[in-house]
């Protein structure tokens, strides 16, 4: 017969396995420069922070780029009596974030253009506004809230890791 001592032991096993990691589903946020020399003025973000719906990625020349959700990218300055799927995807990304854009559809309105506003003045940066017509006859149109294609860039889904900044504060950003 064999004998041995009793002990009590927890009894473990691990697996030790090699992978490499990564995102399935990467997106790069691309906004057209507006500033005739667009340096870079501000980074809020940083490699590795998380971004949300709203958020500023990044500040040229004084002026913020505003992250939204949407699948198309930005292709034109947005305003009052724009018409188009880019208009309706503006309307839900402010509605989603409690800005009230009116009815959301495929027209900018008064109401978007009052829901734009807001977004800008909940991150204390003034609007951008129309610039009136030179050359009408009788009074010139009042300016308007303008969403500058510069100022914005899409992503398909949010929230984001961030990977790297391009940009450095009073660096030249072409690549916008």
């Amino acid at each position: 017969p064999v004998t041995a001592a009793v002990q009590l032991r927890r009894i473990a096993s691990s697996v030790i396995a090699r992978a490499a990691a990564g995102f399935a589903d990467p997106a790069q946020a691309l906004a057209a420069a507006g500033a005739p020399v667009p340096v870079v003025t501000a980074t809020p973000v940083h490699a590795g922070d998380q971004v949300r719906a709203g958020d500023v990625l990044v500040e040229v020349a004084g002026r913020p780029v505003f992250l939204l959700p949407g699948r198309l990218p930005a292709y034109r300055d947005l305003q009052v009596g724009d018409v188009g799927p880019d208009v309706e995807q503006l309307e839900r990304a402010l509605a989603g974030l409690g800005y009230d854009p009116g009815t959301v559809d495929d027209e900018f309105t008064a109401a978007t253009s009052a829901a734009v506003a807001a977004l800008y003045r909940a991150h204390d940066y003034p609007p951008a506004m129309s610039t009136p017509a030179a050359g009408t006859t009788g009074p010139p149109p009042a300016p308007t809230v303008v969403l500058p294609r510069s100022e914005v860039a899409f992503a398909p889904t949010l929230p984001r890791r961030v990977d790297r900044q391009p940009g450095r504060v009073g660096q030249v950003d072409r690549k916008s």
